[in-house]
This record gives structure tokens, C-alpha cells and sequence, in this order.
């Protein structure tokens, strides 16, 4: 059995005798019941072959943290939210850059599509102290979502970095209505889409927990539903740079607000293969 309060006895493997860990990050453990969310890094994932891994624990000399949580995240992830606890509301960088989201405003702790989430009221967001880490040529951000109701406010922001002259540089959100799913990137050059920002969008916003995903490789910019390409569209265009920072259930943080729940935040600085997502 588990002789660790905290878990930190148990261990992964690529290997039966336990001498190839894997990196790990544990987000819950609870020592009553039991119940134990990780998660691990594996060198290959094949759509043919299962990938096997092994969990080790039970080794009562081990009392601190076997964890990798860093590494965990390859290189070219800007940053992960995970959004854990489900009681109390963290926005911490699982990455090495600690993009962590240090100002939470009326967003509080709920129950996410994997162990806590954060739950936006419609007037409320967090957001990120802005890095020059996050300027980016290509990049996927994703976001796990569930709308409290269909129709958002108009233009409702699930994730977004916020570009210079007040547009965005990238954002995910629910479309001009508010009533469907959409992903737009900038330029910075203004206006509105096909002047200096451009969307793709597609789909009927509903109550219930769906994964959406956009990325942008310089030459095509995509969205993607619970891992289905939903819009796509080719593009050229050079995002914009500058440090601005990181919001969630806001564009800004006095409009375009979320009503909802978010978990599982990712931001990476190349376009992931349709396979990955």
C-alpha cells in the first residue's frame, strides 16, 4: 500500500524494474480515500501500439517529493494551468517560465473536468503578470470549458493574450454573438477581423465540458473541438511582440467577460499536430 500521507512514495517507469522514472506531477492525492491524479511524461504515444508504463509505491523510506513537475512539460509549452484543488483557486505555471496567474478577481475554486477548475461569474477573470516569454511566431493554446449558458455575453473571453493598441494578440472566446466557438490572433494593426485580426470560428455553444484548441504555424490558423478541426483558414501574419499578459474570463479585465467553469490551460510556442490534439 501507498505509506506516504502525500503520495510522494509513488513513482512511474517505462520499465517492469523500476529503474527508468518517468517525470511526474502529482495534482491530488488523498491518503483516505485513495484517489490519486498524475500526470506523466512518456517518450512516445503510438495510435497502434498501446504505450506501457509502471507505477512503483510502497517504498516506506521515502518521505519527500519524487516528483519532476517541471519537467513534466516539454520545452516548448509557454505554460500549464491546471487549475487543481477544487477548494482553494491556484493559477500556478506548471512549467519551468512560472507564467503563474497572480490576479485572481471574483474567480473562485469549483469542480473541473479533471480534479478542480475555476468558476467565472460573468464579472469576474485572472490574469498573468505580463512576460516577454509569451511572444511566440507559432503557437497552440487550449483550454477544457463549460458555458453556464449558451449564449454568452457578446464576445464572452475564455483565454486571451492581450496585445498592444487594446487588441488581442491571440484569444480564444465565443464568437461576436457569443453562441458559438472561435479563435482569433492579431497583428496589432487594428480593427476589427480582416484588419489586423483574424478568426475562425464554428459550432453551437452548449452547457456541457468540451476541449477547444487553436493553433497557428505562420501559414494556417485552426480550431479544434474536443480534437476535431472545426475551422480553419490559411494565413500570413506576424503576431505582435511587446509584454502583455495572460487573462482568463476576460479580455481585459473590465469586459468581455466568461460565465462559466475552465480547467486544464495550455499554451505552447509551436503549432501541436492535429494527432497530438
Amino acid at each position: 500500500h501507498v505509506t506516504n500521507a502525500h503520495g510522494y512514495d509513488i513513482i512511474f517507469t517505462s520499465d517492469a524494474a523500476g529503474t527508468q522514472k518517468l517525470n511526474h506531477q502529482i495534482e491530488f492525492y488523498n491518503a483516505t480515500t485513495g484517489r490519486f491524479i498524475a500526470w506523466v511524461q512518456v517518450g512516445t504515444v503510438s495510435h497502434t501500439t498501446d504505450t506501457v508504463i509502471y507505477l512503483f509505491y510502497g517504498n516506506s523510506s521515502i518521505t519527500t517529493s519524487q516528483e519532476n513537475r517541471t519537467g513534466v512539460w516539454d520545452s516548448h509549452y509557454v505554460g500549464v494551468w491546471h487549475f487543481p484543488n477544487g477548494a482553494t483557486l491556484s493559477a500556478s505555471d506548471s512549467t519551468s517560465n512560472a507564467n503563474n496567474g497572480t490576479t485572481i478577481s471574483g474567480a473562485t475554486a469549483a469542480s473541473g473536468v479533471i480534479d478542480g477548475g475555476a468558476s467565472f461569474n460573468g464579472a469576474s477573470y485572472i490574469s498573468e503578470n505580463a512576460t516577454t516569454n509569451t511572444n511566440v511566431s507559432s503557437l497552440t493554446v487550449s483550454v477544457w470549458m463549460k458555458a453556464a449558458q449558451a449564449t454568452q455575453t457578446s464576445f464572452a473571453t475564455l483565454f486571451d493574450r492581450r496585445g498592444g493598441t487594446g487588441h488581442n494578440n491571440w484569444i480564444l472566446d465565443t464568437g461576436a454573438q457569443g453562441n458559438k466557438y472561435q479563435f482569433c490572433i492579431a497583428n496589432n494593426a487594428g480593427g476589427g477581423p480582416g484588419n489586423g485580426q483574424y478568426c475562425v470560428g464554428s459550432g453551437t455553444l452548449d452547457t456541457t465540458w468540451h476541449y477547444l484548441v487553436g493553433t497557428y504555424n505562420g501559414s494556417t490558423q485552426s480550431l479544434y473541438l474536443d480534437g476535431n478541426r472545426i475551422a480553419s483558414t490559411p494565413l500570413s501574419v506576424s503576431l505582435g511582440t511587446g509584454s502583455y499578459p495572460l487573462i482568463w474570463g476576460s479580455s481585459d479585465g473590465t469586459s468581455a467577460f466568461f460565465n462559466g467553469l475552465l480547467d486544464e490551460a495550455r499554451f505552447s510556442n509551436i503549432a501541436r499536430s492535429s494527432d497530438r490534439i
